[in-house]
């Protein structure tokens, strides 16, 4: 059997087999045969693996790298078959996810196995690591006791609110139905009320899932975690709970999570068009784009969403680097307006997303063109104004591009690209009635609290440049310097050098 076609359920198995696969594994003859996936049996494994640590080899071929993952997949079985907290595999590519340096213990791609057990709740562990440590390091990285840790570990403590753990409590047939949101009702919780009070807890059908739900479409997503996740403890195959907590992971940025739990909901059912598109979402975030774009025809056969699809799979294109195929995806979209499809927020949605496209390759005309028409359709989109500020920019025509600047600030006052965008505008434009180095200061200066840390060289250059049209060089050659000092992008750096020699010479910049 190829190592390549196994899973890490079967490869665990190598480890009771070995008098029928002796061959394939790094000094056979001092394998103890395991029985069974039990946490006694692990025993056995730290002593093979402590052979393994006195006669680790400088490279290791084939047979250790087998050797390694068998021990990896039976460590992380027993772990699964016995802790409570309901660990799920999660596989490679995904594991790669979170984190590249992962891959220095997982082997080649190629080998098609699985990686990292996630819990319900998100818990991560990498049983694999153990394995590598003890070789590396010996018996102080023993899986018997790591396993032990493992499976004696609480449940990762999630605290529902009062009226779900009444809920919980009600499933579980530890409360009375008559007595279901009193405490809250007169402790005030009235909104998560609202957002579960047309559930009849004595229908038959009602269940942590709906609760679920509600809560996550109320934005309270910890409570639809602890819902959907203590639902999956005594109803281990629900898929409409593992779309749920899916979603839960993805809205919190655990986008690998997200992923396993929605392979799980596909996996027992669920493989509506909602589903693929998530799972396709996720993907996407993460860089993999070929699952994604997989996922979304799948999604686009079963979902009645055709436009979230369609709009995700342009998206996915664009970030590809296929613009092109973006662009004729968006107009795709706004052509079914003729057929009622798309409604007046989906339009702007499309017109925002072609914009940038368009912009992106230099097709500005067009660009424009769509900026116009969802302006006209009342956008406050404050991305699209600055991608409009800056094709104005580039074609030298500064008033225009000072007015969607202004716009884009009066879009959102606290956006950082904005605020510094007009500042730069005001303080290099060579046209002296457009010019405004005080106004300028007092913008860059206000980016400047607002900037991400990795973005602060950019508005400190800006800074710079205004104090320069105001004629204070000292402070400009200071912040120049400080922008220097943090750039890590060599064109900038040639250019942050090239102005800083300009205000040594007691000169403004101007574009």
């Amino acid at each position: 059997m190829s190592l390549a076609n196994n899973t890490y359920g079967q490869l665990a198995q190598h480890l009771a087999a070995t008098s029928t696969r002796a061959e394939s594994f790094v000094f056979p003859e001092t394998l103890t045969s395991c029985t069974t996936i039990e946490l006694e049996e692990l025993k056995n494994l730290d002593i093979y693996l402590e052979f393994l640590h006195e006669n680790q080899p400088d490279r290791l071929n084939e047979q250790w790298v087998e050797s390694i993952l068998a021990a990896s997949a039976f460590l992380g079985e027993v772990i699964r078959n016995s802790s409570p907290r309901n660990f799920q595999w999660m596989d490679y590519d995904t594991a790669i996810s979170l984190g590249p340096d992962y891959a220095e213990f997982l082997g080649s791609r190629e080998l098609a196995v699985h990686a990292v057990l996630v819990s319900l709740r998100g818990t991560a562990i990498l049983p694999i690591y153990r394995v590598v440590m003890f070789i590396l390091q010996g018996n102080k990285n023993s899986t018997y006791e790591f396993a032990v840790a493992e499976i004696d570990a609480p449940i990762e403590k999630s605290v529902p609110s009062t009226l779900v753990q009444q809920f919980i409590d009600l499933e579980t047939g530890n409360s009375e139905i008559g007595s279901l949101g009193t405490a809250n009702l007169e402790t005030g919780e009235n909104d998560e009320w609202e957002v579960i009070d047309e559930i009849d807890p004595s229908d038959p059908q009602f269940n942590l899932v709906d609760i679920g739900f509600r809560l996550l479409d109320a934005g309270q997503d910890d409570d639809a975690r602890e819902n959907f996740a203590q639902w999956l403890i005594t109803h281990p195959g629900d898929s409409r709970a593992y779309k749920g907590l899916g979603d839960c992971h993805y809205f919190s940025g655990a986008l690998a999570e997200a992923v396993v739990c929605y392979d799980k909901a596909i996996e027992f059912g669920n493989n509506d068009g909602e589903t693929y598109l998530a799972r396709g979402a996720a993907h996407a975030e993460l860089g993999d784009f070929d699952s994604s774009l997989q996922d979304l025809d799948l999604g686009s056969e079963h979902s009645e969403k055709q436009f979230d699809v369609q709009m995700e799979r342009a998206s996915v294109m664009f970030r590809m680097g296929r613009t092109q195929d973006a662009i004729d995806g968006y107009s795709s979209l706004l052509s079914a307006t003729n057929n009622q499809t798309v409604d007046e927020n989906e339009r702007l949605q499309v017109l925002s997303a072609r914009a940038n496209a368009y912009y992106e390759v230099n097709q500005f005309d067009q660009a424009l063109k769509d900026i116009s028409a969802a302006e006209i359709l009342n956008s406050h989109d404050v991305d699209l104004f600055i991608t409009a500020a800056r094709i104005h920019e580039l074609r030298s025509d500064f008033a225009n591009s000072i007015a969607a600047y202004e716009k884009a600030i009066h879009c959102d006052d606290q956006h950082a690209d904005g605020i510094n965008g007009l500042a730069w505008v005001l303080a290099t434009v060579n046209i002296p009635i457009l010019q405004d180095g005080s106004r300028a200061k007092q913008l860059a200066t206000d980016a400047l609290q607002l900037a991400d840390e990795q973005d602060k060289h950019i508005v400190l250059d800006t800074l710079a440049a205004a104090c320069a049209r105001l004629g204070e060089f000292e402070p400009a050659r200071e912040y120049q310097r400080q922008a220097i000092s943090e750039v890590d992008d060599d064109e900038l750096l040639s250019d942050y050098q090239k102005r800083l020699e300009i205000y040594q010479n007691n000169v403004s910049f101007e574009c």
